[in-house]
């Protein structure tokens, strides 16, 4: 029998476009790259039948052509590890020479792999130790882009921890510390810990994600054990993320920027561009990988890939140090900390005006009206100021006493204020002297508070100034 020709053709589309660039075939212990996946499956390409892709169509309601992708994906089936780097890991070279069987490194990617096999009954696997020819600048890149997809893609992810042998211990681990790590925590369908001797840590299925941080009797369909719950405490713990903000929950995007940055914020990588290419799958945006260009200046390019992808205001929505990397701009964030301290109140605003970088800054409409000093302390380094847009008296900190301060709210529109019951987010603003334009001011504070009646009631014609930062 041979195989359908779309059959094939889904085939090769899958390959090629959703799964990884090489992948070890368990059985072997061996790399096969992507163009040869087609051999080791098609006696089972060639089984597929018109009764079978009517069947499946029927039972979940889907077209031909999506009834095939689906057969094919439960058909290409691989499990993808998450794991710390040791010092004499496996590459790509060494493994494809089959180099180094005794090295640590070996014995990792062996028990990773048999892991997937006897646990999980997957016969494709993939560890980036060995699976990327990092020596190919063009596959390296690829496989920077691609990694949150891959690790979507995968039928498991499997976690070593190998640090840790207790489950009370977990929080504790290096890999919650890891840049790259919180992409393979939040992208994976499903996810499945294990100790530093690869034993798992709970009884369950898989753990984390979905609704795992409350536990369940075991008469319930989607119980959870005892175990499984404490693993679940225990990295919540660590990461600040809950459970139904993993696996099929998260959504990657441009969406609650101050709290996706604030769980990276604590992380750390080995080159400092990782910082921001490791961040690149979970905001949904796509920009060429440069090692060498440095960290602020990748992340630079990370949040113009933001702005780029999607007008929410709230990518702008930091404190700190501006990014200093020559652009005119002091609008763009230095790292992923400016984002810590955003107040828990604030909500992703999407602005329905041109929300752009050029090169005069970044072009933003905004609430503008001056700010006066109320009070200043003795260092100079915190004031408060009064503006006719704010309820009370608005604390800075982190600048010292200047005449020529104004507010400029970029989260209330005509739409968002009507019943608007809530706290607005401003930047501190000042005149450039040399361009005579507004600049955005360095604080050490979120610049927030409550709307006066003002501004609730006034005629925003009046206030609303088109500004480039």
């Amino acid at each position: 029998m041979v195989a359908l020709g779309d059959v094939e053709a889904a085939f090769s589309q899958h390959v090629f476009n959703e799964v990884p660039i090489r992948l070890i075939y368990v059985p072997e212990m061996r790399l096969y790259e992507r163009s040869e996946l087609k051999k080791l499956y098609q006696y089972r390409l060639d089984a597929i039948s018109e009764g079978e892709i009517e069947k499946v169509g029927q039972y979940l309601n889907l077209g031909r052509g999506l009834a095939i992708k689906f057969i094919i994906r439960t058909l290409v089936r691989y499990a993808i590890c998450s794991h710390r780097w040791l010092d004499d890991e496996v590459t790509y070279q060494k493994m494809a020479q089959n180099s180094s069987p005794t090295s640590k490194g070996y014995d990792k990617v062996l028990r990773f792999c048999r892991r997937a096999s006897e646990s999980h009954s997957l016969e494709l696997a993939w560890i980036d130790t060995c699976c990327i020819n990092k020596e190919s600048s063009t596959e390296l890149d690829e496989s920077v882009r691609s990694m949150f997809r891959w690790y979507r893609n995968a039928a498991v992810c499997i976690v070593h921890l190998a640090q840790t042998t207790s489950i009370h211990a977990v929080a504790k681990d290096d890999w919650f510390r890891r840049g790259w790590t919180l992409q393979e925590l939040l992208a994976p369908q499903h996810l499945k810990f294990y100790d530093a001797d690869w034993s798992p840590f709970t009884d369950d299925i898989y753990d984390f994600g979905e609704d795992r941080d409350t536990f369940v009797t075991s008469t319930s369909s989607h119980s959870v054990t005892t175990s499984g719950y404490q693993l679940t405490q225990e990295i919540m713990a660590a990461t600040g993320i809950k459970s139904i903000e993993a696996g099929s929950q998260f959504s990657p995007g441009v969406v609650s920027v101050p709290g996706r940055m604030q769980w990276a914020a604590g992380r750390e990588t080995t080159r400092g561009e990782d910082a921001a290419y490791c961040l690149m799958g979970i905001f949904n945006v796509s920009m060429p990988v440069a090692y060498g260009e440095g960290a602020e200046r990748a992340f630079f390019r990370l949040i113009e890939a933001m702005i780029q992808m999607a007008p929410n205001v709230g990518t702008l929505n930091w404190a700190g140090e501006p990014s200093d990397i020559g652009h005119y701009t002091l609008a763009i964030p230095s790292s992923p900390r400016c984002y810590v301290g955003c107040p828990s109140h604030f909500r992703d605003f999407w602005t329905q005006e041109e929300f752009a970088l050029t090169n005069r800054g970044v072009r933003i409409k905004l609430l503008v009206k001056q700010a006066f000093l109320a009070s200043l302390s003795a260092s100079e380094r915190i004031c408060t100021l009064s503006c006719v847009m704010a309820k009370d008296l608005v604390v800075v900190e982190g600048v010292g006493f200047e005449s020529e301060f104004s507010l400029g709210v970029f989260d209330l529109d005509e739409n968002s204020r009507q019943g608007f019951r809530g706290w607005c987010s401003a930047f501190l603003l000042q005149r450039s002297a040399e361009h005579h334009q507004w600049a955005k001011v360095e604080t050490a504070n979120f610049i927030t508070f409550e709307p006066s009646e003002w501004l609730i009631n006034t005629n925003l014609q009046d206030v609303w100034q088109v500004v480039y930062l």
